[in-house]
């Protein structure tokens, strides 16, 4: 399960040529025992393999709960009974019951461990443990819990999409947030214009709109930030950069340094992930031994760390 659930995640990426691990044993003519590293390591090596991952089913389990719980109650209340000719008469009546209630817990954790490692030098170029739990309970039926096979399906497919993106080579979301001018500052209501377009996606107007400031006012440092911002968004980095360095000669701030250094690591970690894009004859065999009641040892994977990519 897991082996082809992480497959399908490295299929997705468009970067990893797979191949199965029988292929890598095939070619080593020997069998390969679990949790032999040096074995694994000589065995890719021989197939060609670039590098293997080894990991470990930690946990993979669902369990249930059921509690009971009973408790007593008293209520109490006031009534009036007729008295022969000598009118009513008040009185109380007391009551007794027990409330019962049953709770059904399910909980289900599902914990993987894996190490990329180099083939070709034995370095281990990534680690990580990788877990997602699940909690939910009923009370007397209140609700409808899903499934203990979907609770895990579910939880192994979040823990192989930690995983994979990990690997691979990826886009990810950051929210930034542009500056403002004030209203009596030369251009500040193109700037403030421009911000406005810009949240409702209209980014090449809004770049329009911070040229146009800059345009009356030179100095504009809000202006230089937010089309930095503008060209980060577009991977276009050497003039976000120059934006960002024009925005702090004029006002020296620990948002505009932040933001340079960030741009920095974005261009390098960018330029990283094209140059293994375009290098994906790589091939990748991966083999995940699994045992759902007893943690197992993993064994073969050739993949490529987008962090620090391996030479060819």
């Amino acid at each position: 399960a897991v082996s082809s659930a992480l497959a399908a995640k490295l299929w997705q990426s468009e970067f990893f040529t797979l191949i199965d691990h029988t292929q890598v044993q095939a070619s080593f003519q020997r069998e390969i025992p679990v949790g032999n590293t040096a074995l694994a390591l000589q065995a890719a090596n021989a197939a060609g393999v670039q590098g293997i991952i080894l990991g470990e089913v930690v946990a993979y389990k669902c369990d249930d709960h059921v509690t009971e719980n009973q408790h007593l109650h008293m209520t109490t209340s006031s009534n009036e009974t007729e008295r022969d000719g000598k009118g009513k008469k008040a009185g109380k009546t007391t009551e007794i019951g027990i409330d019962r209630n049953v709770t059904f817990k399910r909980e289900a954790t599902v914990a993987l461990t894996f190490r990329l490692i180099d083939v070709r030098t034995g370095q281990v170029r990534a680690t990580k443990p990788v877990t997602h739990s699940f909690s939910d309970q009923s009370v007397n039926g209140d609700k409808n819990l899903p499934p203990a096979h979907e609770v895990l399906a579910q939880l192994l497919n979040e823990c192989t999409t930690d995983i994979a993106i990990m690997l691979a080579p990826h886009q990810t979301a950051q929210a930034v947030e542009l500056v403002s001018s004030h209203w009596f500052q030369k251009g500040g209501s193109l700037v403030n214009d421009g911000i406005k377009l810009a949240k409702n996606g209209q980014w090449d107007r809004a770049a329009a709109a911070w040229q146009a400031a800059l345009k009356v006012d030179p100095q504009n440092h809000a202006a230089m930030y937010n089309l930095a911002l503008a060209h980060e968004a577009k991977h276009e980095f050497a003039p976000a950069e120059e934006y960002i360095t024009q925005a702090i000669a004029v006002r020296p701030n620990n948002r505009y340094s932040d933001a340079l250094e960030r741009v920095r690591q974005e261009k390098t970690n960018y330029l990283l992930a094209q140059q293994q894009r375009d290098s994906r004859n790589v091939n990748t065999a991966i083999q995940w031994t699994d045992s759902p009641s007893s943690p197992s040892p993993v064994t073969h994977a050739q993949l490529i760390s987008p962090q620090t990519p391996m030479k060819k």
